[in-house]
């Protein structure tokens, strides 16, 4: 052939009729379908399964009892093998407040970050404080920018404990192929990547999130400088369900207040998108309970719902 190459002779494309599979090419037409988000919604209508109202103070306990269990079987909690364990790192001032820096030991080799902020006169006076654990989407460090709020606090007579649960803030998962779109780094993204690779091996990183919370309310209540009857919850965001199914399942938090949280698990289900993070998801939940459900096993205590959202 010496230099020439070898050209592929052009092909008709097939006719429309021919490469049809039915008879109009629309299996939604011509085969008596329907869309899966239809079906997908036609599974979920009775979900989640409706429950009467309790009659009496005794059946209102069987009901959050019967809440909790469940909320544990999808949590997928760690049985932890000792007492959580507190590791002083350091001591600084912020907004005129005395903090103390450590990591908390929840669990064999898991750490979490947290930084402690007490009035100075608390630390010099060995002063025992009502306490509040606060729960940041984004981690401690959001915390920390919120200094009039804190000082507020303080001058309540409080102190205050921001944590980073686990792959948030200073333990966040290392980013790969978040600098896209930012819908997409949110089902697609790093953390959404590690929240599936837990579901992979029988876990969930909500669940995972919310034992943080559990561990550092019980680390709380070994401080000499806390009231232990005296504990609130805070939760901003996606740590508004974090606090919520905390307070839940502790029983002892005096007071939650959720700011910017999740409404209902519902109004994911019943919308084609919705602007939510994959790592809140708790597969298979929304067979027993909703978020409702979780809110109503914090009672008699107080709850405070502030803006609330939907999908």
């Amino acid at each position: 052939l010496g230099e020439s190459k070898a050209q592929e002779p052009s092909a008709p494309p097939e006719p429309a009729e021919r490469l049809n599979a039915t008879e109009t090419g629309q299996v939604l037409t011509s085969l008596n379908t329907t869309e899966l988000y239809a079906y997908h919604l036609e599974l979920v209508k009775d979900l989640p399964p409706a429950v009467p109202i309790p009659a009496d103070a005794q059946k209102a306990q069987d009901f959050q009892e019967q809440v909790r269990a469940a909320m544990r079987r999808y949590l997928k909690f760690p049985e932890p093998r000792a007492a959580v364990e507190g590791a002083v790192e350091g001591h600084s001032s912020d907004w005129g407040l005395a903090v103390e820096k450590g990591r908390l030991l929840v669990e064999d080799g898991i750490y979490v970050p947290y930084s402690f902020y007490t009035a100075p006169e608390g630390v010099e006076g060995h002063i025992s404080r009502p306490t509040v654990l606060v729960l940041h989407e984004r981690g401690l460090s959001a915390v920390a920018a919120q200094g009039p709020w804190m000082n507020r606090m303080a001058q309540l007579g409080m102190n205050t404990l921001a944590i980073d649960v686990r792959a948030t803030g200073e333990t966040s998962v290392a980013p790969s192929r978040d600098d896209g779109d930012p819908y997409d780094a949110m089902l697609l993204g790093s953390e959404a990547s590690f929240a599936r690779k837990t579901l992979n091996v029988g876990l969930n990183l909500f669940g995972g999130r919310v034992f943080d919370a559990l561990r550092a309310l019980e680390y709380l209540r070994t401080r000499w400088d806390v009231v232990h009857e005296r504990i609130s919850l805070v939760g901003i965001g996606r740590g508004a369900l974090w606090a919520l199914y905390a307070s839940a399942l502790d029983g002892k938090v005096e007071h939650t207040v959720l700011l910017r949280g999740l409404g209902t698990y519902k109004a994911l289900v019943e919308r084609l998108r919705n602007n939510h993070h994959f790592s809140l998801y708790l597969p298979g939940a929304l067979r027993e309970f909703d978020l409702p459900h979780v809110a109503a096993c914090v009672a008699p205590r107080r709850l405070t719902l502030l803006n609330t959202v939907d999908q």
